[in-house]
């Protein structure tokens, strides 16, 4: 780059900084909506235009999914048990994927649930004692990638199509 180039890079740089910081000051908050105790993850399906936040829960949890209507703002809990800590959307199949520990699924083990965002209801759990802690959605393969909080380096990956854990990437693997 010539030295010319650096000087208008630098204005166009200061210029969206100055723009970016007016927008900033004139937002506002548009409502406050009331979810579970302890939110910790949230997620947004864009084509129903919800809002799913887990709720960790209280001391011994059992935690929540709020399901929050973007339209209307009207929420409602969907009850996972255990400490929900991460929730993904995939909105081409419109499930809700939660994981947690300490007996989301009803067992001592950690676990996922998954929802139908249609009905709000838990179609499918999954039993995982590696301690699900995230999760990234590929809507257009179907597959759901999971890391954990017992193995290092390990993701699994969920079927979305059958909802059942198929496959353990190992640290390393390129």
């Amino acid at each position: 780059m010539y030295r010319s180039d650096h000087v208008r890079l630098f204005l166009v740089l200061g210029f969206l900084l100055l723009t970016s910081a007016n927008v900033a000051v004139a937002q506002t908050v548009l409502a406050t909506i009331q979810v579970g105790a302890n939110p910790v993850a949230i997620a947004v399906n864009p084509v129903t235009n919800k809002i799913y936040v887990a709720n960790y829960g209280s001391s011994s949890c059992p935690g929540t999914v709020t399901v929050i209507d973007g339209e209307t703002n009207a929420s409602t809990d969907v009850s996972v048990g255990g400490c929900p800590n991460a929730v993904a959307v995939d909105p081409v199949t419109n499930q809700i994927y939660v994981a947690g520990s300490a007996s989301v699924i009803g067992d001592p083990a950690f676990g996922m649930v998954v929802i139908d965002g249609a009905t709000n209801v838990i179609v499918a759990t999954l039993r995982d004692d590696n301690g699900p802690s995230d999760f990234a959605v590929d809507s257009v393969t179907n597959k759901i990638y999971v890391t954990d909080y017992n193995v290092a380096g390990d993701v699994r990956v969920i079927d979305g199509a059958t909802n059942s854990l198929t496959l353990a990437i190992p640290p390393g693997l390129t």
